[in-house]
């Protein structure tokens, strides 16, 4: 007797495995029902091993037996006997599904995939003619495409996973099974059937036999109406949302050479190019694509974004003017030419083309700032200077900004106002040692040598190499003519950068009124070398007067 329970457990642990599988599949309370039933049945069985009391009770043997075997059996059974009978139904699906749009990457705008091929056609050549099959399909193919437009391609995943077992390598249902996968974002699977799809076309077209097989399976083909491009272009998109984006170029070249249609490739080549800062190709794949429609391309924009990274500047700004005219309010176009303009010294244009962007969008303090910087070029400064403010009431803590504006109020004479421009941007940026320098130099100009030390002292604190701080410390101490101390922070100022010529001439100048001839010459030597401008200043200096008559001298003024 304890054998046969022993065999009636196994038999129902078994079957409970089975419901758990269809729980899981299925996500169907019912199933868990059948199992708390089966889970009792167990129980029951496991106590009646050990001769309980529930051994003679019929009632409990009737109850462990129903849910334990018969209900589970039942469904075991009904699944496999549908199965039987809609075989070909759950082999084909439905073929008709449209795949979503695929991310070649996470920033990139998005590709069309094409549509599934459908394999209705494959009962043609199946010679299936009972009506009721061809109504079992139709039902069959509306649930599995309902199924990928509710976003649950897993059913549809099953169906055609199952035909690529009915139907050896043929290249439809490997199509179909690749989009299916691509729809469940698996898109290393989705290359493993897109492939062998290709392979399969591939060999087919070599294949010179004659033979009546041979020839109905390319018959095959044709009804299904698949091509090589298909295949090639979603092999192409899965590689690249696999992360393979060379071979992803490679196979979309492919699929346009299938057809000698390049246009349905130019764009998502373009951004696989762009992606692999492959800038040329990928301007030209753009370029391809403007010719079809070159009235109302949107992409013009990018083409010149991608000459510009090129620094190929007058085929960057031919595509900006194309962009503009396509649509002219979009203030960035007008922005990035307006840039490229002032790259290429064309300032009267880039000023137009930085009011115009400003007149759509005048809150971008990116474009009062450029403005800005080309209105200083142009000798603009009161303007240069108002458009520099509007960019720090738009973005105050933009420090850029509030540095230029000081430099350029100190070129205007207006010192006291770039001395609290800096110190209103070194609320935001109290790490800027540009702006601690500008405001040391705008002390300086006005003869407050007390504040310009503390702020040469805090620019040299947050960049102990930058020269020119102790180089203005060395001013200091010379206009109040301590002249050891401005010694040390000319030496200073070398050693933190020495191609740096101002210290090594007024070095020389201190030397000369020491007189100590040596000291001189090579420090002047040297200022001359970096800087041959110091040649016709050193010949009017009256601190080297002692010495201009000195073969030396002369020889390095000359």
């Amino acid at each position: 007797m304890i054998i046969e329970r022993i065999i009636y457990n196994i038999l129902t642990i078994i079957l409970a495995i089975y419901v758990v599988k269809k729980y899981i599949t299925r996500n169907n309370n019912w199933y868990l029902l059948i199992l708390g039933g089966e889970t009792i049945a167990i129980i029951f069985n496991l106590l009646n091993l050990r001769e309980s009391v529930y051994m003679k009770n019929y009632f409990i043997e009737i109850v462990s037996a129903v849910f334990g075997v018969i209900i589970p059996a039942g469904v075991f059974f009904r699944d496999y006997f549908g199965y039987m009978h809609n075989n070909i139904a759950k082999m084909l699906g439905s073929g008709q599904s449209i795949f979503e749009k695929g991310n070649v990457s996470e920033y990139y705008e998005k590709i069309p995939m094409f549509d599934a091929k459908d394999p209705n056609d494959i009962i043609k050549w199946m010679k299936i003619n009972e009506d009721d099959i061809f109504l079992q399909l139709k039902e069959r193919f509306k649930k599995a495409e309902a199924s990928l437009e509710s976003g649950n391609p897993k059913d549809a995943l099953d169906i055609y996973t199952g035909a690529e077992a009915m139907f050896k390598d043929n290249p439809v249902i490997m199509y179909n099974s690749g989009i299916a996968f691509m729809k469940n974002a698996n898109y290393e699977q989705a290359v493993i059937r897109f492939t062998r799809a290709k392979e399969v076309l591939e060999q087919q077209e070599l294949d010179e036999e004659t033979s009546a097989s041979v020839a109905f399976d390319r018959t095959k083909l044709i009804v299904q109406g698949i091509e090589k491009f298909d295949v090639y272009y979603n092999l192409a998109l899965a590689l690249a949302c696999w992360g393979k984006p060379e071979l992803a170029v490679d196979t979309f070249k492919k699929a346009g050479e299938c057809k000698s249609n390049w246009i349905l490739v130019y764009k998502p080549l373009a951004i696989i190019l762009e992606n692999l800062k492959r800038y040329e190709e990928a301007a030209n794949m753009y370029e391809k694509l403007s010719e079809y429609e070159p009235e109302d391309f949107a992409g013009y924009g990018k083409i010149g974004t991608l000459f510009a990274f090129k620094k190929e500047y007058d085929k960057a700004i031919l595509n900006y003017k194309k962009a503009i005219r396509v649509t002219p309010d979009n203030a960035s176009l007008y922005y990035n030419l307006g840039i490229l303009l002032y790259e290429t010294n064309k300032n009267t244009e880039a000023i137009s083309a930085f009011r115009n962007a400003i007149e759509i969008n005048g809150s971008d303090y990116r474009f009062h700032y450029n403005l800005a910087l080309v209105l200083e070029r142009e000798d603009e400064k009161n303007i240069a200077a108002d458009e520099f403010r509007k960019t720090i009431q738009l973005k105050p803590d933009y420090t850029p900004a509030s540095n230029n504006l000081a430099i350029l109020l100190c070129g205007m004479g207006k010192q006291q106002e770039a001395i609290k421009v800096c110190e209103s941007a070194m609320r935001y940026d109290t790490e800027n040692y540009e702006l601690y320098f500008n405001a040391a130099i705008a002390s300086m100009e006005i003869k407050d040598y007390d504040s310009a030390k503390k702020y040469f002292g805090k620019a040299i604190y947050k960049n102990p190499n930058l020269a020119e701080a102790y180089f203005g410390l060395g001013q200091i101490a010379v206009s109040k003519e301590e002249y050891p101390i401005a010694e040390e922070n000319y030496l200073k100022a070398i050693q933190a950068d020495k191609e740096y010529p101002n210290p090594y001439y007024n070095l020389a100048r201190i030397y000369a009124f020491r007189q100590e001839y040596a000291k001189v010459m090579q420090y002047l030597t040297t200022a001359i070398n970096l800087e041959p401008a110091y040649k016709n200043r050193a010949k009017s200096d009256g601190a080297f007067d002692f010495m201009k008559n000195m073969t030396e001298f002369m020889q390095i003024t000359a």
